[in-house]
């Protein structure tokens, strides 16, 4: 699947020139940390803003368009560039900016709150339940998360995918 392609049609279709990238198994992307990585984005210059200190499944990433094009046509595989992410964290392709929240409370790298899963979905469900499905602080989650230990998933270290996916480009 050509993911890439996609996300570089829609964004020349709106000549959008920044794609912030939400994934739909990440349903508690969180919206201040999204804000404040944008504002990152744009202080750094970068071509490529993300993160990784917080929760698996509240992740989100932002990528300026030109050089989207211009790495797409240096992958040895575009079939692989669903694995976008593992494209785009090249230092020696594009400007990188890592964000850090600061944020003791939701620096929590080794949670995992995506959906992947039936595990997964039924944790995602009973955090809106318990939340009344309204917008939910990540810190509020993660507190909920330590109070009831049984709920929690915790990142699968699998590295298997990683060794499948053809995440290079032309020349390496």
């Amino acid at each position: 699947m050509d993911v890439m392609s996609r996300f570089i049609g829609a964004a020349n279709k709106f000549n959008a020139k920044t794609i912030v990238r939400v994934t739909g198994d990440n349903p508690l992307t969180d919206p201040v940390v999204l804000n404040q990585m944008i504002d990152f984005y744009l202080s750094k210059k970068a071509e490529y803003t993300f993160t990784s200190g917080i929760p698996v499944g509240t992740r989100s990433e932002i990528i300026d368009v030109s050089a989207l094009n211009r790495i797409y046509g240096q992958l040895s595989d575009t079939g692989y560039s669903e694995y976008m992410t593992l494209m785009l964290q090249r230092p020696d392709k594009l400007n990188i900016a890592e964000f850090y929240t600061n944020n003791p409370c939701i620096d929590r790298p080794e949670l995992s709150l995506t959906v992947d899963t039936l595990e997964d979905i039924n944790l995602i469900r009973q955090i809106y339940l318990t939340f009344d499905g309204v917008g939910v602080d990540l810190a509020d989650i993660i507190t909920w998360l330590d109070k009831n230990p049984d709920k929690k998933i915790i990142v699968n270290k699998d590295t298997t995918l990683l060794e499948k996916v053809n995440y290079s480009f032309v020349g390496d």
